[in-house]
């Protein structure tokens, strides 16, 4: 006698739907290239590892960089103005430098930064001293302006009796400070800044050379600025910031100092071409 059997349930069978799967397919490969998957955005089968790489490749550690205050990068500012050579100073003697009994000349400068002179042109000379009429030459390095006309009226008095103490007239100003030629070779734009250089000009720095017109774009190009900064700024915060500013975060950390003066235009020229 057979043993009877139960008829067995049958499960539904499953089927694929193109529907149901291309969303979600969908969904994965955006998230595989948003999250940055090298494996598929940017494969990396041919690689090298950074331990393999020349030390000349490898970037510069900042483990050791210490920052620097912009305050480091500027001279400190005097007490009060020391004269020196190639300062301009507008004297006046009454009778002596300038007819007796008339009001002394007044200039003006015109960039409007100074007050105005009073006095006749007089240079302080290479050593220091001011060449006047009938007294030795009076010293007057280092000197404030104050200081410099009490020296000229004791060579008037004492040095020389012509005057009496006290009967003398004398104004001494500054007509002109002296200036200092600085060169600046920036090489840390990929694009020069042609406002920038069109600014220098217009203030009247002098001559910008830019390097590289050939070059191909986006490779980096130099810039050449010859600027007359005037005494106690002649350094290297109002150097950068005449032609530019700071370097980009393109350029070479480092600044190159280099102390010397030129005969002429032409090495100047040769200073450019040679950068």
């Amino acid at each position: 006698m057979m043993p009877s059997s139960r008829p067995s349930r049958c499960q539904p069978a499953t089927r694929w739907s193109p529907r149901r799967t291309l969303p979600w397919a969908a969904v994965l490969v955006y998230c595989a290239v948003a999250s940055g998957c090298a494996a598929i955005s940017n494969p990396v089968a041919n690689g090298v590892p950074v331990r393999r790489l020349s030390p000349e490749l490898l970037g510069e550690s900042r483990a050791n960089l210490e920052l620097i205050p912009l305050t480091a990068l500027r001279q400190k500012p005097p007490d009060s103005y020391r004269l020196g050579p190639e300062d301009v100073l507008g004297i006046w003697i009454d009778g002596v430098v300038g007819p007796a009994g008339q009001a002394p000349p007044i200039s003006y400068n015109p960039a409007g930064t100074q007050a105005p002179g009073l006095g006749y042109p007089v240079p302080v000379r290479a050593d220091g001293t001011l060449s006047l009429p009938l007294v030795p030459p009076v010293q007057v390095k280092g000197l404030t302006l104050e200081q410099s006309e009490q020296a000229i009226k004791e060579a008037y008095t004492k040095t020389k009796a012509i005057f009496k103490p006290g009967e003398e007239r004398i104004i001494v100003t500054l007509q002109r400070p002296r200036q200092y030629q600085v060169l600046v070779i920036r090489q840390d734009a990929a694009e020069p800044n042609v406002a920038s250089a069109q600014q220098a000009t217009a203030r009247g720095l002098g001559f910008v050379v830019g390097f590289g017109g050939n070059a191909p774009r986006g490779a980096r190009k130099g810039q050449g600025f010859s600027l007359q900064l005037p005494a106690y700024e002649n350094d290297v915060l109002n150097a950068l910031a005449r032609t530019g500013g700071f370097p980009g975060t393109d350029a070479v950390n480092e600044i190159i100092i280099e102390r010397g003066t030129f005969s002429g235009d032409l090495d100047k020229a040769d200073v450019i071409r040679n950068q």
